[in-house]
């Protein structure tokens, strides 16, 4: 029955089923799947690793993988359920968008809306964010979307990724 909360002053947040969590220097980002599906950020220090205050309120699907490129901005990927079409939320940095520190709902940068139905699982984005690529556990596929923050992104169509099954070794 251990459980770690996230707090700021009188601003507390129970982690609740994360899957997911993104390091940028000392800042740790994760995927938390509260009421409100709060990306929550912790601070590394020698001693501990501490609340810092800032979180964003994603909305009300289910929070499963989460990535950050060089300037902080920040990917989570949302899945209401494995029929449905997922989508990758991109959110300012934390030093860009004051909305991180008072805990308050802000609009993402962008949202990738994915080509099919499935589970949405992993995010990998490229340092300088001209790629994403984010994984459908249920298609068994990889997506690759390039663009950049400031102008978007779109489904690579030279990019092909398919899962199969395969045994290795025997």
């Amino acid at each position: 029955n251990f459980h770690t909360i996230w707090y700021n002053m009188f601003d507390q947040v129970e982690l609740n089923d994360p899957n997911a969590l993104a390091a940028k220097g000392n800042l740790v980002y994760v995927a938390n799947n509260d009421p409100e599906h709060n990306i929550l950020v912790f601070e590394y220090m020698t001693d501990s690793v501490y609340s810092y205050p800032a979180r964003m309120s994603t909305g009300s699907d289910y929070l499963w993988a989460i990535d950050l490129d060089d300037a902080g901005r920040v990917y989570v990927t949302q899945t209401p359920d494995a029929n449905s079409v997922g989508k990758v939320l991109i959110f300012e940095s934390i030093a860009n968008d004051p909305s991180w520190g008072s805990g308050l709902p802000s609009a993402p940068l962008h949202t990738i809306t994915m080509p099919e139905p499935g589970g949405i699982r992993g995010i990998a984005v490229d340092p300088s964010a001209q790629a994403i690529y984010v994984s459908n556990y249920t298609a068994r596929k990889v997506y690759c979307f390039t663009g950049t923050p400031q102008t978007g992104y779109t489904l690579n169509p030279s990019f092909s990724c398919t899962i199969d099954d395969m045994k290795i070794g025997t």
